[in-house]
């Protein structure tokens, strides 16, 4: 009797350390140990001195632990994904806050995988199972009447009050399969796992597209575009790239890579709306429409803080608004000189749309004065 309790103790506390160390695989090497032996030594009802309790129900609870682990870590992930996708939040995620979003999605994969690679290969821990007389909604109560658990995405808990639909006639022995199912501990956290890594994977691809739709909504706002709105959101793009290799491994048929794919959409439409101002403002320069090229010239020196998005591009953004301010200032220093060549040679339409074009422009009336002056 004392050796078989001392034997559980240890067994409990290498469980412990191997949930707390992320080393799932290791759970069932430990629980293999201890229960196959025991159950072939006739022990599994021996009633233990410390808590007058049996055998079995020490390792119902240590089954019990995995699927607590397993939720623990579902929570965590959920927390997390949702401080990201936070609507409210004003800035952009740190670099720690994604790097701890990417750590705890890579945990919760491992824990999937090695929860999967142990699924049916410990027959001896499924047959006590059935010998403790114990039934799966003792040691898993979210499983009660063969219900799976649930990913409430409102509640951001997980339930199990779910009970599968069966047609007339088959309800009572598919239910009693499953609450009879030798596979129960190991099929509870992988399906909880999977779950909430599809929900949370879903989650993050729709926020990259959100993060998209933003900047496309900043960049066409008029008369000025918000940039430094896009300037965030580019950010959080480019920081949130470090989560593609993990949504990958989620999806690996997809093939998709989410933020990367997004933020490259984002940085060719900053690319073209440049290119729309810049050709916007030679048309009105060209065509004496000068106010008009001025509000396009200060379109064009505001979204310089996404210069960033041409590096390595044949056109460099400061050149190119520098190249628009010298030939407006050249344009409109040589207003009077426009004025009374037209007069002179009588030519009045041309002298109306010169006028016209500088008339609301900044400084336009005290040339004019000048002008009357001379």
């Amino acid at each position: 009797m004392i050796r078989v309790e001392e034997r559980y103790q240890q067994t409990d506390e290498l469980v412990r350390g191997a949930l707390l160390e992320h080393r799932y695989a290791d759970v069932a090497k430990d629980l293999t140990t201890v229960v196959e032996k025991m159950a072939e030594a006739g022990v599994h009802r021996v009633i233990f001195s410390g808590n007058a309790e049996a055998f079995n129900t020490r390792v119902a609870a240590l089954l019990q632990r995995i699927q607590a682990c397993a939720k623990e870590e579902v929570e965590e992930c959920t927390r997390l994904t949702y401080a990201l996708l936070d609507s409210c939040r004003a800035i952009p995620p740190t670099e720690i806050e994604v790097a701890d979003l990417k750590e705890r999605l890579q945990l919760l994969q491992k824990f999937k995988n090695q929860v999967c690679s142990i699924k049916g290969k410990m027959p001896q821990l499924n047959l006590l199972s059935r010998r403790m007389s114990m039934a799966p909604a003792e040691s898993f109560p979210s499983l009660a009447a063969g219900a799976r658990p649930t990913y409430s995405m409102t509640s951001e808990q997980w339930s199990g009050d779910a009970t599968p639909v069966t047609p007339r006639g088959t309800k009572s022995r598919r239910q009693k399969k499953n609450v009879s199912a030798v596979d129960v501990w190991e099929v509870v956290p992988y399906d909880m796992i999977h779950a909430a890594e599809v929900h949370l994977t879903q989650s993050l691809e729709e926020y990259a597209c959100t993060c998209r739709e933003r900047c496309f909504s900043s960049l066409s706002v008029e008369p000025k575009p918000r940039a430094e709105d896009v300037v965030a959101f580019l950010r959080t793009l480019s920081l949130c790239k470090e989560l593609d290799s993990v949504l990958a491994a989620a999806r690996p048929n997809s093939g998709t890579h989410p933020f990367t794919e997004q933020r490259k959409a984002v940085s060719e439409a900053v690319k073209k709306k440049f290119i729309e101002v810049r050709d916007t403002y030679s048309r009105q320069a060209r065509a004496k429409q000068m106010a008009e090229a001025q509000s396009t010239l200060e379109v064009a020196r505001d979204l310089l803080v996404l210069r960033d998005e041409f590096a390595g591009d044949a056109i460099k953004m400061d050149d190119a608004v520098e190249e628009m301010r010298s030939d407006f200032d050249q344009k409109s220093g040589a207003f009077a000189q426009s004025v009374l060549k037209a007069i002179n040679e009588e030519r009045f339409p041309e002298l109306n749309t010169i006028l016209l074009g500088y008339r609301d422009l900044t400084g336009a009336a005290h040339q004019e004065e000048i002008h009357r002056g001379t």
